[in-house]
């Protein structure tokens, strides 16, 4: 098993006609996973994912979505 943290700023694009919550331009994402490998070059990953608009000390502007995310990854190249 390992842990994986991604923290970032993601460019978002919505539409003014959408209640999606999201503003157009910078937004926070953060991304904590673990995983564990199923075999050589397939792991299976168990995730939290949670993204907000950036106005965090906004709490009536604000939005956030919070995901839980299941993933798998193969690589292609042969391990050694």
């Amino acid at each position: 098993w390992y842990a994986n943290i991604q923290i970032a700023i993601a460019w978002t694009e919505s539409q003014r006609n959408t209640n999606d919550g999201l503003k157009t331009g910078f937004n926070f994402h953060n991304y904590w996973h673990l995983s564990t490998f199923l075999s050589r070059n397939t792991a299976l990953s168990f995730g939290y994912t949670h993204i907000s608009n950036g106005r965090v000390f906004r709490p009536a502007d604000s939005s956030i979505f919070d995901m839980l995310t299941l993933g798998v990854s193969h690589s292609f190249r042969k391990k050694k």
